[in-house]
């Protein structure tokens, strides 16, 4: 039987792990990758926007990091929700969400790109709210809310 999954804080030791999390999570998205993504590219990107306001939570089972999420409260901000492929489908992005709406219960918004099917149904089931659809770039991203 697996342990339940915590939350906590992000420390810097937890860097390498959440960076390949992220690289392998997007992965499975079946979307095309930016050029240059790595996980190093994914090292450097989460240590700027660390210190430029993003607070890290991470969802860990069994001392294993699962997932982790990335929110900017000052702009009322879900940033990033992955969950590691062998954990996608055991509730670890709902209670990654839930933490999100914990840490901010006046609410949020995120956006996420349209033809992510999977992301855009998971958060449609979860009582967020589609507000529009917007172009960024060559990407169509679908934009939601929760409050």
């Amino acid at each position: 039987m697996m342990s339940p999954t915590i939350t906590r804080d992000y420390q810097p030791s937890d860097l390498e792990t959440v960076a390949d999390l992220w690289f392998a999570s997007w992965a499975t998205t079946g979307l095309a990758f930016a050029d240059g993504i790595s996980v190093a590219g994914n090292a450097i990107r989460i240590e700027a926007e660390i210190r430029n306001g993003w607070v890290v939570r991470v969802a860990v089972r069994d001392g294993q990091i699962v997932g982790f999420l990335a929110i900017t409260p000052r702009e009322g901000r879900l940033n990033q929700l992955f969950v590691a492929p062998h954990a996608k489908g055991t509730g670890v992005g709902t209670i990654l969400l839930e933490d999100a709406k914990a840490k901010m219960p006046d609410g949020f918004w995120l956006w996420t790109p349209r033809a992510n099917m999977n992301a855009t149904a998971f958060y449609t089931s979860r009582s967020l709210h589609l507000v529009r659809y917007e172009q960024d770039g060559e990407t169509e991203m679908a934009i939601f809310s929760w409050r």
